[in-house]
C-alpha cells in the first residue's frame, strides 16, 4: 500500500468519525444553539478536507481549480462557524438583546459573499488565476485585494482566542473546557516537530489535531446543555412575564431584553439610557463601574413616557458574589391603563362626593321644609291671653299625632295658656291609634294646667274615641268655634 492509499484511507476514516461525533451531538443536544453551530463548523471540515482531497489528487485542471475555490472558500467558513460557535459557548449574551453577534461576524460574511461571488464570476478581485506547477496546480492572489485578505486571514483568528481569553477570566465553569482546548493546541504543536522527524506522520498531523479539537468542542457542548433545561425554563418564564426584563452590562449596554420589553420599546440601548437617567435621576448612573458592596444593593424606581405609555421602571444592580457590580437589571411595568383607571377612579369618587353633598344639602332642605310644614300644619294661634286655638286640617296620622303633642305642650308653656280650643273639623277621618294620641295630648295638657276643648267633632269620629273605652268625663266639646268661645269666655 502505498503513501497516496494510505492517507485516502486515513482521511476516510477520519471523516467517518467526525461525521459520527457530529450525529451524536447532532440527536443529544440539538436545541442547543452551540451544538447546531457544531454540527455545522464539523460539515465544513468534512467538506474542507473533501477539497483537500480534489486539490492535492486532482484529474485535470477543471477539478483542481474547484478543490482549490473550494478550500479558500470553505477556510472563510470555517472561521465563521468557528466564531459563533464559540460565541454561543462562552459569550451567551452576544446573543440577546440587539444581538451585538451580528456585527462582529459582519466583516467575515462580507469577506466570505466578496471572495464566493468573485470565485463563482471569474472578476479576479482575489484571484488572479491558477498555474501549473511541478508539484501540482496553485493558486495566484497577487492582486491588491487578494494580498489584503491573505495578510489579514491569519489576524482574523484573535477573535477567537480573545473569547477564549476572557472567558477563561469571567467563568469559572469555562475553565475547563477552555484548558482542554489549549492541551489540543499544545498536542498538535507537538504533532508539527513531530512529523519533522516522521514524514508519514505528516500528512496526519492535521486531521489528528482536527479530530481532538472537535473531541473537545464536543465535550464543551455537551457540557453547557446540561444547563439548558433550566436556562430554557428561566428564559420561557421571563418572556411569560407582563413586566419588561433587560439586562445591561457594566457599559450599560443592553445583552437580553424579554418580548415585553420588546413590546414597550425598552430594547434599544438610546431609549434604555433614558429610562436609566428617568429611574436614577442622574445620567452618570447609566453605565455603572464595579462598585463596592455597600453600594452596589441601591434600588431606584422612576417612571417613563414612550410611545404614549406610562412605563414604571426598577433599576437594580446585579453583583456577583463578591459583591462587585456586574451591570444592571432594568424592569418596567406598563402602568399606562392602571393610571388611567386611577384617574377614573379618583374622577368618579369626586362625583361621589359631589352626589353624596348635593343628597346631604337637599335631605336638610327637605327637613326643614317637613318641619316648616309640621308647623304650618299644626298652627297655634293666641286669641286672647291665655286662650289659644289650635286648628287640626288633613290626614291624622300617628307621626302627626305626636307632632301634636309635642306643639301643643310646647305652646301652653309658652303662651302660659289656660284653654286651648282644638278645631278637628278640617280632619276627614282618624283611627283609633291616632284618636289614641289625641286624647294623651289633652290629659298631658292638663297636667301643664290648661284645659282642652275639643271642636267640631262628627259622628264616626265620636264612635271612634267611644271604641277605645276611655274616661270622657273631664273631655269638653262643642259644636263650633263660635260656640265655643261664648261658652268658655262667659
Amino acid at each position: 500500500m502505498d503513501a497516496a492509499t494510505f492517507l485516502l484511507i486515513t482521511t476516510f476514516i477520519l471523516l467517518i468519525i467526525k461525521t459520527g461525533l457530529a450525529t451524536v451531538v447532532a440527536f443529544r443536544a440539538w436545541n442547543h444553539r452551540p451544538a447546531r453551530w457544531f454540527v455545522l463548523l464539523v460539515a465544513s471540515i468534512v467538506l474542507l478536507n473533501i477539497f483537500n482531497i480534489v486539490q492535492y489528487q486532482p484529474d485535470d485542471e477543471r477539478t483542481a481549480y474547484i478543490g482549490l475555490i473550494g478550500t479558500r472558500v470553505v477556510l472563510v467558513f470555517l472561521q465563521i462557524a468557528m466564531l459563533l460557535l464559540l460565541s454561543a459557548l462562552f459569550v451567551p449574551q452576544w446573543w440577546q438583546g440587539s444581538r451585538p453577534i451580528i456585527w462582529i461576524t459582519l466583516p467575515y460574511a462580507v469577506i466570505f459573499s466578496a471572495l464566493l461571488i468573485d470565485l463563482l464570476s471569474d472578476t479576479g478581485i482575489f484571484v488572479q488565476s491558477v498555474v501549473t506547477t511541478e508539484t501540482g496546480y496553485r493558486i495566484i492572489t497577487d492582486t491588491q485585494a487578494g494580498v489584503i485578505v491573505r495578510r489579514l486571514f491569519p489576524l482574523s483568528w484573535l477573535m477567537h482566542l480573545s473569547i477564549l481569553l476572557v472567558a477563561f477570566v469571567r467563568s469559572r465553569t469555562a475553565r475547563t473546557t477552555i484548558m482542554l482546548l489549549s492541551v489540543t493546541l499544545v498536542i498538535a504543536a507537538a504533532m508539527h516537530f513531530i512529523k519533522q522527524s516522521l514524514p508519514i506522520a505528516g500528512p496526519l498531523t492535521a486531521p489528528v489535531v482536527t479530530i481532538l479539537l472537535l473531541i473537545a468542542l464536543a465535550y464543551a457542548v455537551m457540557r453547557t446543555r446540561l444547563i439548558v433545561p433550566i436556562r430554557i425554563a428561566l428564559d420561557l418564564a421571563l418572556q411569560a412575564m407582563d413586566e419588561a426584563v433587560i439586562v445591561l452590562d457594566q457599559q450599560g449596554h443592553v445583552v437580553y431584553s424579554n418580548s415585553r420589553a420588546m413590546d414597550v420599546g425598552l430594547c434599544a440601548d438610546e431609549i434604555v439610557q433614558v429610562a436609566l437617567v428617568t429611574a436614577n435621576g442622574d445620567a452618570s448612573h447609566a453605565s455603572l463601574p464595579a462598585q463596592a458592596p455597600d453600594q452596589a444593593d441601591l434600588t431606584t424606581n422612576g417612571t417613563l413616557t414612550l410611545h404614549d405609555r406610562r412605563i414604571a421602571l426598577t433599576v437594580t444592580p446585579v453583583t456577583n458574589h463578591t459583591g462587585q457590580c456586574q451591570g444592571l437589571l432594568l424592569m418596567g411595568r406598563d402602568v399606562t391603563e392602571i393610571e388611567r383607571y386611577t384617574r377614573q377612579l379618583e374622577q368618579e369618587r369626586h362625583n361621589l362626593a359631589a352626589v353624596i353633598n348635593q343628597l346631604q344639602t337637599e335631605k336638610r332642605e327637605r327637613d326643614q321644609l317637613a318641619a316648616v310644614v309640621r308647623q304650618l300644619s299644626l298652627p297655634l294661634i293666641p286669641v286672647i291671653e291665655g286662650v289659644l286655638i289650635m286648628p287640626l286640617i288633613g290626614q291624622f296620622d300617628v307621626e302627626r299625632a305626636e307632632d301634636f303633642i309635642t306643639v301643643l305642650l310646647q305652646g301652653i308653656e309658652r303662651e302660659r295658656a289656660r284653654l286651648v280650643l282644638i278645631d278637628i273639623t278640617g280632619i276627614p277621618g282618624m283611627d283609633a291609634a291616632s284618636a289614641n294620641g289625641l286624647l294623651r295630648g289633652i290629659q298631658a295638657a292638663t297636667l301643664l294646667g290648661a284645659r282642652c276643648v275639643l271642636v267640631g267633632i262628627r259622628p264616626e269620629m265620636a264612635e271612634t274615641l267611644v271604641a277605645l273605652n276611655l274616661n270622657l268625663d273631664d273631655l269638653s266639646t262643642a259644636a263650633t268655634l263660635e260656640q265655643a268661645l261664648q261658652r268658655e269666655l262667659r
